[in-house]
């Protein structure tokens, strides 16, 4: 299904004049505030049920407080840690008062990271916990942002299958 198909459907729910989403006559929608909403259904539909799966290896510096996720990230699904020697630690998602709680000295002590925080830093940025003590790398499962609707013909990053 392409995006101009939707469009035309939803112009039928509606009760507009079909043309392929081109133009919504009785001016109570704006086509770009139904652009934006056929994107955001399909951003929420892929955040909550995970149906496309991004893989991805960041390798990240001893000492190293924070670490850049990839421009498309939308959310993640699974962080793990590989250690030098090839030893692989699931990663679990904490939240900064998990962490201080759990060990104040965090972000002083070096140590094999156990637990990642995604929501108390910069867009796009992830944080280890404790500060990794070694060179590694974290393997990052996560949804990508997919590629926005425009109205002109594009296919859905979701198949019709879903």
């Amino acid at each position: 299904m392409t995006d101009q198909s939707l469009l035309t459907e939803l112009q039928y729910a509606l009760l507009e004049e079909p043309d392929g989403g081109q133009s919504f006559l009785s001016e109570v929608w704006a086509r770009e505030e139904v652009i934006d909403a056929c994107n955001a259904a399909e951003r929420q539909l892929l955040r909550t049920t995970q149906l496309l799966i991004t893989r991805i290896e960041i390798p990240v510096l001893l000492g190293a407080t924070s670490m850049a996720l990839p421009s498309n990230w939308l959310a993640t699904v699974m962080l793990t840690w590989r250690s030098p020697e090839g030893v692989r630690y699931p990663l679990a998602p904490v939240d900064i008062t998990e962490v201080d709680l759990g060990e104040p000295t965090w972000e002083n002590t070096l140590s094999r990271p156990k637990g990642y925080l995604d929501s108390d830093s910069a867009t796009l940025t992830l944080r280890l916990a404790p500060v990794p003590d070694a060179n590694g790398i974290v393997e990052l499962l996560y949804v990508a942002v997919p590629t926005p609707t425009n109205g002109n013909g594009r296919s859905f990053t979701v198949s019709d299958d879903y």
